[in-house]
């Protein structure tokens, strides 16, 4: 027995003509017949809220509300767990003249920073130490500053000898 492969047009239009209604309806019924989900829970309202944080934090940063901007960008980071967000924390902080503090957040940032930015960063950290080592310097002339006028004001206090008193005695008219 032979079999013909010679299709005739009418029969492959005819063809033609029911894939394609097959395929326009098997869609539609397939996705008619399954059962709707409901939207998964996605963790999208955390993430959410840490922007509107952020965004909240750069408005108190922008009007020089730089503690606020802390607080706020602090709590992003804690929903988010994005360390970009430590620089900007570094940035209020030295805008705060709390180079220690600056210094700290800069090399977190630092740790986990695309390669590209590391060499910038490690210049904005060596000037924060030298910023931090000004710093504890003049804190120790401070402090060494008080301590000398604090001994000076016991010296003259166990003298009698204080400001306002004088040593000399004026002899009274008689």
């Amino acid at each position: 027995m032979r079999v013909s492969l010679f299709v005739s047009p009418r029969s492959a239009s005819i063809v033609v003509s029911i894939v394609a209604v097959a395929l326009v309806i098997t869609p539609a019924g397939v996705a008619q017949a399954q059962p709707k989900k409901p939207p998964t829970a996605k963790p999208e309202g955390k993430n959410n809220e840490a922007k509107k944080l952020f965004d909240d934090g750069a408005a108190a940063y922008t009007q020089g509300n730089y503690e606020a901007a802390i607080e706020a960008w602090s709590t992003a980071y804690e929903m988010s767990k994005k360390p970009l967000i430590f620089e900007s924390i570094a940035n209020a902080y030295e805008r705060m003249g709390e180079a220690k503090q600056a210094r700290e957040f800069l090399s977190k940032w630092r740790d986990v920073a695309p390669k590209d930015e590391q060499e910038l960063l490690d210049a904005r950290l060596k000037n924060l130490d030298a910023r931090v080592a000004r710093d504890e310097e003049l804190e120790t002339a401070r402090k060494a500053e008080a301590e000398k006028a604090d001994e000076e004001r016991e010296r003259q206090r166990k003298s009698g000898v204080g400001p306002g008193r004088s040593t000399t005695s004026v002899p009274g008219v008689v």
